[in-house]
């Protein structure tokens, strides 16, 4: 399944298998948490069939005091309406759900493959809403539909800046779900908090409620190693050993293919100008040997590759890294020791042109939330819940500073004197549930919205990198 975690935030040159954000819309009253289970509303019996739907169901009839035929009470079905990536929410979720609303409540759930279709969703349904209020007609949609009607939609933290600024989506502003969002650890508080251009800030509304993270991973065959007296990957800088040239997928992601140089030569995801670190040039460097060293960058093709012994690393994202090593005991899998980038997946509303909003909103927010909600024998696998996030890594880092370390390249080690130190089977841990160090994750960051200049610092690395392009194809 296509996964890609982060839209196309700068032009390049990659063969990125995510669809670019399009460019224009055209491409492409407060709840409460206390609602009644029941809407009950009276009318008179003449009005019925043009106030109520056909599923409305009547509870009593009273004789009407103004002696206008009879009041007749009725319950009309509400409903929830979720648009989430495939996979992203538990199986059990939705009928315990269903278990605590009445009869009438209508939970529905669209799956979808990838997150840019989410996005798309979102920008056809602007686009229709805007067209209807300027009396156009409305666009047509292009490519397959995930079904433009749902109140409630996940977006990754990284899609949360465009979506925000292209009036994609509505902040959270019920009291009882800002209160919610203030029992949640601080970054991801503060992940959330946004001003109207989709910038982080402490003050800023609150556009969506994270209900689960994940991290960037290495994943590697332990057997193909092995047999060649290869040692397992343990951070970024073993990308670079000479023994695995050719036998590294990676992600199509520039951020990640980035930040893995960044973190290499000792630098943060989120350096908002790296010419200021005086590392432009090792960076370079390294990205172009990255390069040299990775067979491809596929955001479908990396997993099939590693799981047929076509190349024996892997960086992807943990919750198809996982779910594949639980099919194999040939495949470990480390989380850098040196830190990596963090995503959180976020409950948010779309764009509404009504004033009508699915009185179920807030319950679902709380639903998901609750402690109950929690698997902490799962750990990474699926996405961990925000309440396991460590207190360690409370502070966002806005303004990350950091100095450039002169790259040494990757140690040089005895293989069985190194292999006969390690535990065994480390690399099953976080298969097995167990969740990362604090002091690594501690070490890890969500990747922020880049600054313009380290945007254009960005394109010209990939740009550099990409020079070698004419004598090697990348894979979609």
């Amino acid at each position: 399944n296509k996964r890609c975690r982060m839209p196309a935030s700068f032009s390049r040159n990659l063969n990125c298998e995510q669809s670019q954000a399009p460019s224009s819309p055209a491409d492409h009253p407060t709840t409460h948490r206390g609602v009644a289970r029941r809407d009950v509303l009276a009318t008179s019996v003449g009005a019925t069939l043009l106030a109520f739907p056909l599923s409305a169901r009547a509870l009593l009839k009273l004789p009407n005091p103004n002696g206008d035929g009879d009041a007749v009470a009725y319950e009309l079905p509400v409903e929830l309406r979720l648009l989430v990536l495939q996979g992203a929410v538990p199986s059990n979720w939705l009928p315990e759900f269903r278990n605590t609303q009445s009869k009438t409540a209508r939970v529905n759930i669209k799956q979808v493959q990838e997150l840019v279709d989410i996005y798309n969703e979102l920008q056809f349904r602007k686009a229709t809403g805007d067209a209807m209020l300027a009396g156009a007609t409305p666009p047509k949609r292009k490519g397959k539909s995930s079904g433009s009607a749902f109140d409630v939609c996940a977006l990754g933290d990284s899609w949360l800046s465009p979506a925000i600024s292209r009036g994609l989506i509505s902040p959270l502003e019920a009291p009882q779900d800002v209160e919610l969002l203030r029992t949640l650890p601080l970054q991801l508080q503060q992940l959330a908090r946004r001003d109207d251009k989709g910038q982080l800030s402490p003050n800023g509304k609150m556009w969506g409620m994270p209900y689960r993270w994940g991290s960037t991973l290495i994943a590697y065959r332990v057997d193909k190693l092995a047999q060649r007296k290869i040692l397992p990957p343990t951070d970024w800088s073993d990308l670079w050993r000479p023994e695995l040239k050719g036998k590294i997928a990676m992600v199509d992601a520039p951020r990640e293919v980035v930040g893995a140089a960044l973190k290499a030569c000792g630098l943060a995801y989120n350096t908002p100008d790296i010419d200021a670190t005086g590392c432009m040039g090792d960076v370079s460097d390294r990205l172009q040997e990255l390069y040299q060293q990775v067979r491809f960058f596929s955001n479908t093709q990396h997993l099939k590759a590693l799981m047929a012994g076509e190349v024996f690393v892997v960086v992807g994202w943990s919750p198809e890294l996982l779910s594949a090593a639980m099919k194999s005991t040939n495949i470990g899998v480390v989380m850098p020791a040196s830190g990596t980038s963090l995503w959180a997946d976020m409950w948010t509303l779309p764009k509404s042109y009504t004033n009508r909003q699915s009185p179920l909103i807030s319950q679902w927010l709380e639903f998901s939330s609750k402690e109950s909600r929690i698997q902490k024998n799962r750990g990474l696998r699926g996405g961990s819940s925000p309440s396991m996030f460590p207190t360690i890594s409370s502070k966002v880092q806005l303004n990350p500073k950091a100095t450039c370390q002169q790259w040494v390249g990757p140690e040089k080690v005895n293989y069985s004197a190194t292999m006969g130190r390690r535990k065994d089977r480390d690399d099953r841990d976080l298969v097995n549930g167990l969740m990362p160090s604090d002091e690594v994750l501690a070490a890890s960051e969500f990747l922020l919205p880049l600054s313009s200049v380290a945007t254009t610092q960005h394109q010209v690395l990939i740009g550099n990198m990409n020079k070698g392009r004419t004598t090697r194809s990348w894979t979609g």
